[in-house]
């Protein structure tokens, strides 16, 4: 009824169980999602046929989240991967590590194989610091919040010319003491061995979020 009333598809099984919930913190800034024991988490990977799924569909979005949240949902992700890629639908990843669900190394190993495939691989700057530490540490110290955008560029490039996906985004934001958040993105693409760069900083979004629930919930 939810997806009706949004005018979202809904396909495969609807399994008992949440489908997911999170609690607003306001007054620490901050938000606690339940992800364990949604659905999905609890789900029978058997249940979702991705070729049929898949089979109207021009694009696939993954997120990083869902391959720590139990075995079966990194099944299906797995296997929602691996039949966009045998029909040639072009693929992207939100990274999208969260902490609490486990390592940015163990997300990585995860991701690692597939990285060559990705259409585009979309970044936090908490992730590209990590990934850097990780992957790149001969490049000293990672990028910070008060890091410039060529800064991070170079970063970006130096991650992106070992992993040869197409493109990889890094979002930003700048937060003024009204509550006036500005956001913008950074794009690396690799074709034919080399790397160039673009930036939409000229032209961010500005908002105010309603909640402190992250830019994505927002």
């Amino acid at each position: 009824e939810s997806c009706a009333a949004h005018g979202a598809e809904f396909g495969g099984t609807r399994c008992e169980g949440d489908l997911g919930t999170f609690t607003v913190l306001p007054e620490e800034k901050s938000v606690h999602y339940q992800r364990r024991h949604s659905a999905f988490a609890l789900h029978s990977p058997a249940s979702l046929d991705w070729p049929k799924l898949q089979a109207t569909s021009t694009w696939l979005h993954l997120t990083g989240i869902t391959p720590l949240v139990s075995a079966a949902a990194r099944r299906s992700w797995d296997d929602a991967l691996a039949a966009a890629q045998a029909a040639e639908l072009p693929v992207s990843l939100d990274l999208n590590h969260r902490p609490q669900l486990g390592s940015l190394q163990s997300l990585w190993d995860i991701v690692a194989p597939h990285a060559a495939r990705f259409e585009l691989v979309i970044l936090s700057l908490d992730q590209l610091r990590g990934l850097v530490q990780l992957q790149c540490p001969q490049r000293g110290l990672p990028p910070d919040a008060s890091a410039s955008d060529e800064e991070c560029l170079g970063h970006m490039e130096a991650l992106h010319r070992g992993w040869k996906c197409r493109r990889v985004a890094l979002c930003r934001k700048r937060r003024d003491p009204s509550g006036v958040q500005l956001r913008w993105c950074l794009l690396t693409s690799f074709e034919d061995g080399e790397i160039t760069s673009a930036s939409t900083r000229d032209t961010p979004v500005v908002h105010v979020p309603k909640d402190e629930c992250g830019g994505g919930s927002a």
